[in-house]
């Protein structure tokens, strides 16, 4: 879903015939739905995973920055989601 968002507001850039350079794109981390049975189990290091995978599906490489949003995330584990970040 996540993807699906951040392509849309890309193809929306491309339609209305808005440049990427010099923009930046805020997306959330994306997260386990609130129903997911499993929602604990996943790992600062699964959120970071699943992020770059948005980030190279969704975002061509002519957008220079990224800056993320908290997805409401305690400061902790967001700062522990972006620290693994680093690694994938």
């Amino acid at each position: 879903m996540c993807s699906w968002k951040v392509s849309t507001v890309i193809k929306a850039r491309k339609y209305l015939d808005l440049s990427l350079t010099g923009s930046i794109i805020k997306p959330s981390f994306p997260l386990p739905g609130l129903k997911c049975v499993d929602r604990d189990k996943y790992k600062p290091e699964d959120i970071a995973f699943a992020t770059a995978t948005v980030v190279a599906r969704a975002i061509p490489t002519s957008v220079p920055g990224v800056a993320f949003l908290s997805g409401g995330l305690e400061k902790n584990h967001n700062m522990s989601v972006f620290s693994s970040s680093h690694g994938v």
